[in-house]
């Protein structure tokens, strides 16, 4: 069994082990403009991570910009689905490469997402042909990239769960969804036999999923 030690450090304020040690900071995503840029930006933070002795980052994120949410649009690399696949299959590859797990975060995406105020959970009412022409192409480019993980968001979208309420990160349908349609084949009967005993939290609990595809 792999033991990961993992953090979040995509640059901007999201740099805890480079701020902890003085390497030199990387930019936010959203400033870094294009492919060859991200690489570079991913290949300097997993060679740091690795002297470190940490194998998993919490990034890249794959969502796209949309211009309503601050924080998401800082982190995100664009906000044409086509640039930001390229940036995250782009620095899935860096961390490949420096022998770093990295996990494309948080599909289904929050770009579109609005937060409800009665909850305080974020909503996605988009059609899911929508979502697949936009919104889920950079997960697909960090799939044939080889990401080694997709993080579930706690993001409420029915097209993709099947249900009202309950988020991605605790939806068995969401999970399936995504293994049925952008896993290899050869992946997918041992993966869905892991999951079909995994998913009995209550919809209210606010975690993550890992769907760990190596």
């Amino acid at each position: 069994m792999n033991l990961f030690l993992a953090i979040d450090e995509e640059g901007g304020e999201r740099l805890p082990l480079a701020s902890a040690n003085g390497y030199e900071a990387q930019q936010v995503p959203s400033q870094l403009g294009d492919a060859d840029a991200a690489g570079s930006s991913a290949g300097k933070i997993g060679s740091y991570m690795a002297t470190n002795g940490l194998n998993m980052n919490f990034g890249p994120t794959a969502d796209i910009a949309y211009g309503d949410n601050a924080d998401n649009d800082t982190y995100a690399f664009g906000s044409e689905s086509a640039t930001v696949g390229d940036c995250v299959a782009a620095q899935v590859s860096s961390y490949n490469g420096a022998g770093i797990n990295s996990v494309a975060k948080s599909f289904p995406g929050k770009g579109k997402a609005t937060t409800d105020s009665a909850t305080g959970m974020l909503w996605m009412t988009d059609k899911l042909e929508d979502l697949e022409a936009s919104d889920f192409v950079p997960y697909k480019k960090a799939i044939e990239a080889g990401v080694p993980a997709v993080m579930m968001g706690n993001v409420i979208c029915q097209s993709v769960t099947g249900e009202e309420t309950t988020p991605c990160s605790t939806s068995a349908g969401a999970v399936n969804y995504f293994i049925l349609s952008y896993l290899p084949k050869s992946l997918i009967t041992v993966l869905c036999s892991f999951f079909s005993d995994l998913f009995i939290a209550e919809s209210r609990v606010r975690v993550s999923i890992f769907l760990m595809v190596f």
